[in-house]
This record gives C-alpha cells, sequence and structure tokens, in this order.
C-alpha cells in the first residue's frame, strides 16, 4: 500500500489546518463585504497565502516523518 502525501487523502484540512480554513473563510466573506477598498486588503491575501503555505509544508513535513521507512535511512 502506498502512502498519499495530507493533501492527496481527499478527507478534508488535517486537524492543524483547520483554524487555516476558518481564516479563509473570514477573508472571502471580509473581501466580498469591502465596499470601500480598504488598503490593507492585498497585505492581507498576501499573508494568507504565506500562512497556506506554511501549512502544507508542515503537513509534507510530518507525513513524510511518520511514514518513513527504514529504507529511506540508507
Amino acid at each position: 500500500m502506498q502512502a498519499r502525501s495530507p493533501s492527496a487523502r481527499g478527507s478534508g484540512p488535517c486537524r492543524t489546518c483547520r483554524p487555516l480554513e476558518r481564516l479563509r473563510r473570514r477573508h472571502r466573506d471580509l473581501t466580498a463585504r469591502d465596499v470601500f477598498g480598504a488598503p490593507e486588503a492585498t497585505e492581507a491575501g498576501r499573508r494568507l497565502k504565506r500562512c497556506a503555505a506554511a501549512c502544507e509544508d508542515y503537513a509534507e513535513r510530518v507525513f513524510s516523518a511518520l511514514h518513513r521507512t527504514p529504507e529511506d535511512e540508507r
């Protein structure tokens, strides 16, 4: 049986990334309501993307560490 990466499992966000999903929903809701174009909106979007990348990187490293085999150590 081949191990799948966290993003390929299809079971939704990992427990660690659930707060990130809430942030994404909140950002999407606020962006939809922002009729005046808040000057910080662009920076908030960039920071959210950096958070998502960090979360994905963390999940991949944890998954790799948990599914490492003795052959991988060589």
